[in-house]
């Protein structure tokens, strides 16, 4: 009779513990810890522990994270996952100075609604002579809830011998995607 008693009441003090900490919304779906995922991380953040795969095209290769999505377009292949994107658009040489070209597209960029504009600034990176600009602009509304985010750009203008590479990465404001761009934009190479 003992070792019954002992058990219904600790039944009852697990019971009473886990509807408490339910109560307090340590368990349930909205909590911040859940929302943000099982890694822990905000939605457009780059783990770590991501893979990285090279996609190779007769002109150029880069990498991109396995298991995003791609889709290509003309001259333009994009690299997608949830709010984050890597896209590489190829563009004749422009006539006239390259770095009269690259500070000629801020007119563009603010026209299309980009703030914060920093650059444009000369890099060097593996596949070449770059101008790097970092902008933010507002993302494409979500076709479900019409929501717009804002997202930190970093765009690279690569100079090749017959062509020009736009590499733009972008992800949300506050996600921190610095080390994977960095790791994108040095993997950029002309064949």
């Amino acid at each position: 009779m003992r070792l019954f008693s002992r058990t219904i009441f600790g039944r009852l003090a697990l019971t009473a513990t886990a509807l408490l900490l339910i109560a307090g919304g340590l368990f349930t779906s909205t909590s911040p810890a859940m929302a943000a995922g099982s890694a822990g991380r905000a939605n457009g953040d780059i783990p770590d522990s991501a893979t990285y795969l090279r996609y190779a095209v007769p002109n150029y290769h880069i990498e991109y994270i396995e298991g995003w999505g791609r889709q290509s377009s003309g001259q333009t292949v994009t690299f997608s996952d949830k709010d984050s994107q890597e896209q590489v658009t190829l563009l004749a040489t422009p006539h006239g100075s390259f770095d009269a070209y690259v500070r000629g597209q801020v007119a563009g960029l603010q026209h299309a609604g980009a703030k914060h504009i920093l650059g444009p600034k000369a890099v060097t990176l593996p596949g070449g002579h770059a101008w790097y600009l970092q902008y933010t602009i507002p993302s494409a509304p979500d076709q479900v809830t019409g929501k717009v985010v804002s997202l930190l750009t970093d765009r690279y203008y690569i100079s090749g011998a017959h062509q020009v590479a736009v590499l733009t990465l972008g992800s949300p404001v506050g996600d921190d995607n610095v080390d994977a761009f960095r790791r994108i934009a040095h993997s950029f190479g002309w064949r």
